[in-house]
């Protein structure tokens, strides 16, 4: 009863919402929810490039184990991430932020050390 009370007063007030599964969400909302997904997808898509780049350049590394390990971390990192970005709805969380743009500074140390 609540909710659709607020869904008429909003189209009536000429507010753009979205009910979902989770209530009622303001369309602002729904549009952080549709980027940590497009996030969460461009991080897919980074991760198969990368498994495809160390499978291909297996014979160019000096240490090809150390590329299975970073690819590794990375890939249970990027899980953590999704985790956390999908079930808050948005890329806001400090935590978060610092420990991908971490894992991601190591990385390309890694990467540099492994060649």
């Amino acid at each position: 009863m609540e909710r659709e009370r607020l869904l008429q007063s909003s189209l009536r007030l000429g507010f753009s919402i979205v009910v979902s599964e989770r209530g009622v969400l303001s369309a602002e909302q729904e549009a952080e929810r549709s980027l940590a997904r497009v996030f969460v997808a461009a991080r897919c898509g980074q991760l198969i490039f990368s498994t495809l780049m160390v499978i291909g350049d297996r014979r160019k590394y000096s240490r090809p184990w150390l590329q299975w390990t970073l690819l590794g971390a990375i890939s249970a990192e990027s899980v953590w991430m999704a985790r956390r970005v999908l079930s808050a709805g948005a890329y806001r969380d400090r935590t978060a932020m610092l420990v991908d743009a971490s894992f991601a500074s190591s990385g390309l140390v890694v990467c540099q050390v492994g060649l």
